[in-house]
């Protein structure tokens, strides 16, 4: 094993990225910390599939984990180094914080409203009278970055390299990262990596990762991954507008697949959509009558829209009344809870291809939904109540199958379930 070996990189923000220090309402700032928590992250995405055959997959996992990463007694293999930051000459329009989000079209004719980016990024970034409420880098910033690596065996080197290679593909950094945002390419001056910039190389990529595909409609809860991972389970998809000039800016193909979502998934005021073209497909009205129900202080189910992740929650105007679905956890021997989060098991990432146009990679990665001592939980001006919980995998699947409806004005490309 060679002693010691650098690459030089430069990472390119494609979407706009809500990345910061220790205060999300600062100023936004690139952090190399970020950066190797994620790319910590992605390598036990990557690392589960091989491990799991083993009779101990779990420490297999940590003893790879730590020669890369390093612990307390141990220092890390790997180190970054900062050389170099750029930001866009020219910031990107469509995504200007100064330009409201809910003004009508007429009124910003040098944009379109973009209901679907406010969706993907939810309340915790943008107002919906205000528009963006923290700041971000903008897509086009660049950084550029120097790996070095040291004392790394062949095979510990081979799974850095795909850990570098699934988090450029599937994922992206700092905030709402899974809705598309800090979505990222990488390349390498040396040739050192290489990232598949083609549906059919990235999809392939993909199956390497997670293995032969298998139905999770007959897979029990034991034979998921015990935390977010590739697995035989896992689905991918690569979708791009039916329209040529969208595909060709990465940021109004992302509302125009925010769009997509928000008609799936919400219900909409009246089965209205805030843009008042289309209706809302109201799948989870089911939902809302529920939540409804709790309010009237009845036994009710959960909602099934929390496969999508926690918290989340359900206004009532006319009652102005709001339930909160949480995650929360119980503390086995002061019987306390606090309130937790359940990341999404479905990504949303987009891609520079080779002929200079964008794509949405979707990635579904379904794993144990709840450790043992978490729960879901319901509350309202009611006292808080925990219902069980039973994820219906399926609701994801038939978003996928959703996509290529007339009305989201989306193509599929390549989809994982369709090609072995």
């Amino acid at each position: 094993m060679p002693w010691h070996e650098s690459h030089t990189f430069t990472l390119t923000f494609v979407t706009p990225a809500f990345l910061h220090g220790s205060s999300s309402t600062g100023t936004a700032e690139f952090r190399l910390p970020s950066l190797k928590g994620m790319l910590r992250f992605w390598t036990r995405a990557i690392l589960w599939n091989d491990c799991a055959q083993s009779e101990s997959p779990i420490t297999m996992m940590a003893d790879v984990e730590t020669r890369l990463y390093g612990k307390t007694e141990m220092a890390s293999s790997i180190r970054f180094r900062l050389e170099n930051v750029k930001s866009p000459r020219y910031p990107n329009i469509f995504f200007d914080k100064n330009h409201p989000t809910r003004e009508t079209e007429a009124d910003h004719p040098e944009i379109r409203v973009h209901h679907g980016l406010a969706y993907l990024a939810g309340p915790g970034v943008h107002h919906y009278r205000n528009c963006w409420t923290t700041s971000y880098l903008e897509n086009g910033f660049q950084a550029t970055i120097r790996l070095s690596c040291m004392y790394m065996s062949r095979f510990d080197m081979t799974i850095l390299k795909k850990a570098c290679i699934a988090f450029t593909l599937f994922g992206g950094l700092g905030q709402r990262s899974r809705r598309g945002f800090g979505s990222f390419t990488l390349t390498c001056e040396d040739g050192w990596l290489e990232i598949p910039d083609t549906p059919e190389e990235i999809l392939r990529f993909f199956r390497s990762l997670a293995g032969p595909p298998q139905d999770i409609s007959h897979a029990s809860e034991h034979d998921l991954p015990p935390y977010t991972a590739f697995s035989p389970f896992a689905r991918c998809a690569l979708v791009q507008s039916s329209t040529p000039l969208e595909n060709r800016d990465p940021v109004r193909l992302l509302e125009r697949f925010g769009r997509a979502f928000l008609r799936y998934r919400s219900n909409g005021r009246f089965g209205k959509l805030p843009w008042k073209k289309e209706r809302s497909l109201q799948k989870f009205l089911h939902d809302k009558n529920k939540m409804l129900a709790f309010i009237n202080a009845k036994k009710v189910s959960a909602p099934s829209r929390a496969i999508f992740g926690l918290p989340h929650n359900y206004y009532f105007q006319k009652r102005n009344v709001r339930v909160f679905v949480n995650a929360v956890k119980r503390d086995p021997h002061t019987k306390r809870k606090t309130e937790t989060r359940r990341a999404s098991p479905f990504f949303i990432s987009v891609v520079r291809l080779r002929n200079s146009t964008y794509a949405l990679v979707l990635t579904f990665l379904p794993a144990h939904f709840f450790p043992d001592d978490v729960h879901l939980q319901l509350s309202s001006p009611h006292p808080p109540e925990e219902v069980p919980f039973h994820p219906q995998w399926d609701i994801i699947h038939e978003f996928f199958e959703f996509l290529p409806n007339r009305m989201n004005q989306l193509k599929v490309l390549l989809d994982s379930k369709e090609v072995s």
